[in-house]
């Protein structure tokens, strides 16, 4: 859906330290709930702890289910790492 920027509070990183990894996460971007971030950055998914709260900026990714669409953060480079970061602010 897009590049967008997002303020992100950490739920549960139990996935976190493989590549790729994930975070659970709470979040809103234009009424929409975002639940996950995923990353194939590795220095992004070591260090976090729940309830760490970041400005990230990542592809908002839109998936439907049979419970509704689902959206997820993505800070999968694929070459591009400059359009990406993710920033501690607490």
């Amino acid at each position: 859906m897009g590049l967008i920027n997002a303020k992100i509070e950490i739920l549960k990183k139990r996935y976190a330290n493989t590549v790729p990894g994930f975070y659970r996460i709470k979040s809103k971007y234009k009424n929409k709930k975002i639940t996950k971030l995923n990353s194939n950055f590795f220095f992004y998914l070591l260090g976090t702890k729940k309830g760490n709260i970041f400005n990230v900026r990542g592809n908002l990714i839109k998936k439907k289910t049979w419970f509704g669409d689902k959206y997820y953060l993505s800070l999968n480079s694929w070459g591009e790492y400059r359009n990406f970061f993710m920033n501690k602010i607490n």
